[in-house]
């Protein structure tokens, strides 16, 4: 593995293991209640307490902080372009970072298919550069995404289509909703079973 990919995954990994708390339920009867989300962008892994730690990384200059700025500031090739970019952005503040993640959500080089984490990812961390224009076409392009993946049952897929929800929720009516159910339903009926 190269040094850089070393050192953007031993960067992200903890941001990426911390659990998502947007989503809720109301405890009656979780299986048929609807879920809602109810906070304010960023709410994917970046919840306040966690945006907290890491800023304070670099206000310490730490040396996993000090590996990521190096590597992007040298414009070091990363394997999720967007996602270093624009997580780059909600760190340190650098707004150039975050239009570039924008770009690429919306240009071309997130190719044919792109990368629908990515996209949500995007329209979340990024949400107070994006402009009225680019904030639709950003959700359009994650709605079509979700459609052309509607068929995909993997568990990365199901992944991506939950945080491409809770990162549209209040942007776009009725498709988060409904794709939250969808995600819920294909848990309940395909992942709890072979967990128990």
């Amino acid at each position: 593995m190269p040094l850089r990919w070393a050192f953007f995954g031993a960067f992200s990994a903890g941001l990426l293991l911390a659990p998502c708390y947007t989503l809720r339920a109301q405890p009656a009867n979780p299986d048929t209640d609807p879920m809602v989300v109810g906070t304010d962008h960023p709410r994917l892994f970046l919840r306040p307490a966690r945006l907290r730690l890491l800023k304070r990384e670099r206000e310490r200059k730490s040396m996993r902080w000090q590996q990521f700025e190096t590597l992007m500031s040298g414009n070091a090739p990363m394997p999720e372009p967007a996602f270093a970019q624009a997580l780059y952005f909600q760190i340190s503040g650098n707004a150039d970072a975050g239009r570039q993640a924008i770009a690429w959500a919306l240009g071309p080089n997130s190719g044919p298919t792109p990368d629908l984490r990515q996209l949500a990812l995007v329209f979340d961390w990024c949400q107070d550069l994006l402009s009225e224009s680019q904030q639709s076409a950003l959700a359009g392009r994650i709605q079509q995404r979700l459609t052309q993946t509607a068929s995909d049952q993997s568990i990365p897929a199901m992944r991506s289509r939950a945080l491409a929800a809770v990162a549209l929720f209040d942007h776009v009516p009725q498709g988060p909703p409904r794709e939250l159910e969808r995600v819920r339903t294909w848990w309940n009926s395909r992942i709890l079973p072979a967990l128990k």
